[in-house]
């Protein structure tokens, strides 16, 4: 445990929370307003949920590209790097030619970025020793939800106070704050690989059950998140009377909350087991992020349902990013994260794009309802499918062994 402390509080482990911090505030301190924006700018909701989901399609593309590809180099560093400049690029849109296509160009290079989180992740997991990842892994998703909590309320304030642009600048300067301290980041030597069968990774060499259920999650989870909280709730919040500094609010309480759910993940999953805390989370994220928001008649009501979603929501993307590389071979855990994180995009593109095609043809509570149904269905999948834990600790046993 000492060495575990002595490691978080490392020069090194501290410039990588720094970096994590920047990292996200290059592209978050928009998301509370962008749907909003994209309405003043007279876009429809079909046009919304594009926006919304382009996100989503990038990461699609890239992901398990860039996950393979950095398995192969050894290298990644110059992929984080690429990716921020990417978030730069952005904000600055948006800034020179403010248009519902240039949020859409905007959310599409946001993806890109954020597809080089594949690499972030496996890059900081490398310093610490194997059995001590779940709970450092907690302390990065820890300081993410901050960034994120952060980065959105500061955000909805300057937009309430400056105007909407006022986001994308914030982003702009979160960006070059990463690339004026990334040059101190030294990433270490690559690995001296026995042959070359090491390098080339079969997609089906990784997948097991437990990873596809893992991932099938993370879809579902990420549907939920971004056809609710990140895109349309904040419409219904408008509805209800929120201003822009409100939709920050909103949107700050559910990141705080996720906060807390990061941080007591490894916890509870110790307490009650890894099928239940998955499945419970979801039941929950399905209740207070589908089933109850359409009907919500107050503002105070509605930061309630934020709050116990965020708290399930951040929780279930704590464990499950430690979850699929758990026992993973060192040269295949950017592919695997590669693989669950380029799928989970699936649901960040089809969350918005299909809640806002429903929303068109039957309205915001049919929208919400499939989302709630959706989480439900995967929590009964999970509860009835996923290896107990048990097994999940002999078979990271064995491949722990084979690796050696």
């Amino acid at each position: 445990m000492n060495n575990m402390k002595n490691a978080l509080l490392s020069k090194k482990s501290l410039l990588l929370f720094a970096l994590t911090f920047f990292y996200w505030a290059a592209v978050y301190p928009y998301v509370p307003i962008v749907s909003a924006y994209a309405k003043s700018l007279n876009a429809t909701p079909t046009m919304i949920g594009l926006i919304g989901g382009a996100y989503g399609l990038t990461m699609i593309l890239l992901r398990l590209p860039l996950g393979m590809l950095s398995d192969k180099l050894d290298r990644r560093k110059v992929f984080i790097v690429g990716g921020v400049i990417c978030g730069l690029a952005a904000a600055l849109v948006v800034l020179l030619v403010p248009s519902p296509l240039s949020l859409l160009i905007c959310r599409a290079l946001c993806g890109a970025h954020a597809s080089t989180w594949v690499p972030y992740t496996v890059l900081y997991a490398r310093e610490y020793p194997p059995e001590d990842s779940g709970r450092a892994m907690t302390v990065l998703m820890t300081v993410y939800s901050a960034s994120q909590l952060v980065s959105m309320l500061a955000g909805g304030l300057l937009a309430d106070t400056y105007g909407y642009l006022a986001p994308f600048l914030m982003a702009g300067v979160g960006a070059v704050c990463f690339l004026a301290l990334s040059p101190f980041l030294k990433e270490a030597a690559p690995c001296v690989r026995e042959s070359p069968a090491d390098v080339q990774v079969p997609l089906k060499a990784i997948l097991t059950r437990r990873l596809i259920l893992l991932t099938l999650t993370g879809i579902v989870f990420f549907y939920v998140k971004y056809a609710t909280a990140f895109t349309f709730t904040p419409l219904i919040a408008q509805k209800l009377g929120a201003s822009d500094a409100a939709l920050g609010y909103l949107n700050t309480l559910y990141c705080f909350f996720g906060i807390i759910g990061s941080a007591v993940s490894y916890k509870l999953m110790k307490a009650l087991g890894t099928r239940a805390v998955l499945a419970g989370s979801l039941v929950i994220v399905g209740v207070f992020s589908g089933f109850v928001v359409p009907f919500v008649t107050s503002l105070g009501i509605l930061y309630v349902t934020l709050a116990i979603s965020g708290f399930c929501t951040f929780l279930l993307d704590s464990l499950l990013v430690g979850l699929v590389i758990l026992g993973v071979d060192e040269t295949r855990k950017s592919t695997v994260m590669g693989f669950y994180q380029a799928l989970y995009g699936l649901g960040i593109l089809f969350g918005p794009v299909i809640s806002g095609a429903i929303i068109d043809l039957s309205g915001m509570t049919a929208a919400y309802m499939t989302a709630g149904g959706l989480a439900a269905a995967c929590a009964v999948v999970i509860a009835l499918a996923l290896p107990g834990e048990s097994r999940v600790q002999t078979q990271c046993t064995r491949t722990h062994k084979a690796s050696q």
